[in-house]
């Protein structure tokens, strides 16, 4: 087994990336057409972050690292990747709706 990347007693504060979850509160600027370079940047920097932690947990474990380690890294990066996918085509649908009430709204 190789030196561990972090110490076990650093792994529960990954549990902080479920503070992710309140970028929900961003899906009001969607509906209402705001800001979209800025939330649809947020929600898809945080589905690359998971992705990342997806894969590093898949190499800590390829790589002999203790279970603390890969399994914190895949649990995160698993739960966070495709939570926020699922997220960011909701909030895409959310400012195309938006797009189209401003444009029906523009033509009467």
């Amino acid at each position: 087994m190789t030196e561990a990347w972090f110490s076990a007693q650093l792994a529960p504060w990954f549990a902080l990336f479920s503070l992710f979850s309140l970028c929900s509160y961003m899906t009001i600027w969607a509906q209402q057409g705001r800001h979209r370079a800025w939330v649809l940047g947020s929600f898809w920097a945080s589905v690359a972050l998971g992705a990342m932690l997806l894969l590093l947990g898949v190499v800590a474990y390829l790589s002999s690292q203790p279970k603390w380690v890969w399994a914190t890294l895949m649990l995160t990066g698993g739960l966070l990747a495709p939570l926020m996918y699922g997220a960011t085509r909701k909030i895409q649908r959310a400012y195309e709706d938006a797009e189209l009430r401003r444009s029906i709204a523009s033509d009467l």
